[in-house]
């Protein structure tokens, strides 16, 4: 404690000496770093506002849908044995239905999809002159409670004074782990469970897991923060890969999901997924969300018209980019871009064949009838 009290004196006194660079009052360098961090730390303005559109959020409610068995859980063995059966005035029904559309509700408030927090790329001040006194990186955070000035956690001010002086914006991961020492929620750890760590991650990719792990990383991160985005595209891209789209169907990340692949160009495993289950509206809502999210004009017209119209479109962009890689070297190129595109491929082929096979079952019912 005594050292502690000599080095801060010590620092005191250099910053009082300081004929160049006056001690900075808190109240002025926390409102400078409240400014600095809303204006710097938001998430790229597209996606979210793309998130955002009526016409977007309009769509993946839609695709999401209430009537399904992921909305209710059904209570865990052991805990209720007995079923309660109440009579009810149609009055009292009413409200109980009113009560459990509010729940369901709040259970679907989709999280966010937002881009990483970006970083001022300059230090906020530069005090080389105190830099003798500084053996450790020095934390200091707003503790204050929310309000008009802090809406949000991320955008809590939380500033690290470097060994050299600088006094610089937290990384995203030293805000959050910050913010959760003083100011745990329910739920949190100041450090995050292990599992999250891609060597524990990639053997939990599990379909009957993906809620448990979305879930939890909902509890334990901000939607901006880089941890957050890493593990939801992750499960994101593996139930794509796997065509698992049944398990967070009629959760509050399957619109996530949907947009995510919307985002990435890669709507073709959940188009063939609902041209299978015979769900030609939903088809159709999720090409209009990818002509939404790339600002095209909607494709109108009957179901069938718009999914070819799509394929039509998909497969020849696919072909004038094999065309100008034709004329490129193949350095321009990397493994990761290429292995994509190989995917892009394959998935427009397996929806141009399972859009074909269920035109010829359904004219072959037709013609039967």
């Amino acid at each position: 404690m005594a050292s502690m009290c000599k080095e801060y004196c010590k620092l005191k006194a250099l910053l009082r000496n300081s004929c160049k660079h006056k001690p900075v009052p808190s109240s002025k360098l926390f409102h400078t770093c409240k400014n600095v961090l809303t204006a710097t730390q938001k998430p790229t303005p597209d996606i979210l506002l793309k998130f955002l559109h009526p016409g977007v959020t309009e769509i993946l409610q839609r695709l999401t849908g209430t009537q399904n068995d992921n909305v209710v859980q059904m209570p865990v063995a052991g805990r209720n044995k007995f079923v309660n059966y109440d009579l009810l005035s149609d009055e009292e029904l009413m409200k109980e239905k009113k009560r459990a559309e509010s729940l369901t509700e709040r259970r679907m408030q989709m999280p966010p999809y937002m881009s990483e927090r970006v970083l001022p790329s300059k230090p906020l001040l530069k005090d080389p002159q105190i830099a003798p006194a500084l053996d450790s990186k020095y934390v200091f955070i707003d503790i204050s409670a929310r309000s008009k000035r802090i809406p949000m956690k991320h955008a809590r001010p939380v500033v690290v004074r470097h060994e050299n002086g600088d006094l610089c914006v937290a990384d995203p991961e030293i805000h959050d782990r910050v913010v959760r020492t003083y100011l745990l929620e329910p739920g949190q750890e100041v450090i995050p469970p292990t599992l999250f760590q891609d060597k524990h991650l990639k053997e939990l990719l599990q379909p009957e897991k993906y809620l448990y792990l979305l879930d939890l990383a909902c509890s334990q991160f901000e939607p901006d923060n880089p941890e957050f985005i890493r593990i939801t595209h992750l499960i994101y891209d593996h139930a794509a890969a796997n065509e698992n789209f049944r398990v967070l169907e009629g959760t509050r990340f399957f619109g996530p999901l949907v947009f995510h692949l919307a985002v990435k160009d890669k709507l073709e495993p959940l188009l063939v997924y609902y041209i299978q289950e015979d769900r030609l509206m939903e088809t159709r809502d999720t090409i209009h969300l990818g002509q939404l999210v790339r600002n095209e004009k909607l494709t109108m017209g009957s179901v069938f018209t718009v999914v070819q119209a799509y394929v039509k479109d998909q497969v020849e962009n696919a072909y004038s980019v094999i065309q100008t890689q034709s004329v490129m070297t193949p350095a321009t190129k990397t493994e990761e871009e290429q292995r994509l595109f190989e995917d892009k491929i394959n998935n427009l082929e397996l929806l141009q064949n399972t859009l074909k096979e269920y035109t010829r079952k359904h004219s072959s019912m037709t013609n039967a009838a």
